[in-house]
């Protein structure tokens, strides 16, 4: 939902996209992107760790309850939190989607397989180090798929 405006306190409601075309991240960036609606979908949230995903997505509702997911322990702040979502705009359709919590970052690549189709990479339980990551990446069906690296040099963040 890449436009969910919070029209309430706590709840935003927006459409749920479908995109296909992309290139593997192997292969220099062509894309071919088709963007289709595939549904909508309203989060609500009951504090700052629980909420509710609402959707309807290819025409059948559901609900999905949804809290924060803590992966990491410890109180000290890191001096740079990079949690955002990564994108590079000559590139515009993957991303690197990251999460930190203390010294600990997960990582959700959103890219594409050598057809075209969406794929997601996870890496989970890296630990920043001079302002860097590094760890292995598995796809969503847990297979070892390819190395994910992060870096703060040169204000570049970038995947491989």
């Amino acid at each position: 939902m890449s436009n969910c405006p919070i029209v309430t306190a706590g709840s935003c409601t927006g459409d749920i996209y479908r995109v296909t075309g992309g290139t593997v991240p192997t292969s220099p960036w062509a894309p071919n992107l088709a963007l289709t609606t595939a549904g909508s979908g309203t989060l609500t949230f009951s504090d700052a760790s629980h909420g509710v995903f609402d959707f309807t997505l290819n025409g059948v509702a559901g609900s999905k309850t949804i809290e924060r997911q803590q992966f990491s322990s410890g109180t000290a702040a890191q001096a740079v939190d990079y949690t955002d979502l990564w994108w590079n705009a000559n590139e515009s359709g993957w991303g690197v989607a990251l999460t930190q919590d203390v010294g600990m970052i997960f990582a959700a690549w959103y890219t594409y397989d050598a057809s075209g189709n969406p794929v997601w990479y996870v890496a989970s339980s890296c630990p920043t180090v001079r302002q860097r990551l590094h760890r292995r990446c598995l796809q969503s069906d847990r297979r070892y798929r390819a190395d994910l690296a992060v870096g703060a040099e040169s204000g570049a963040h970038h995947g491989r």
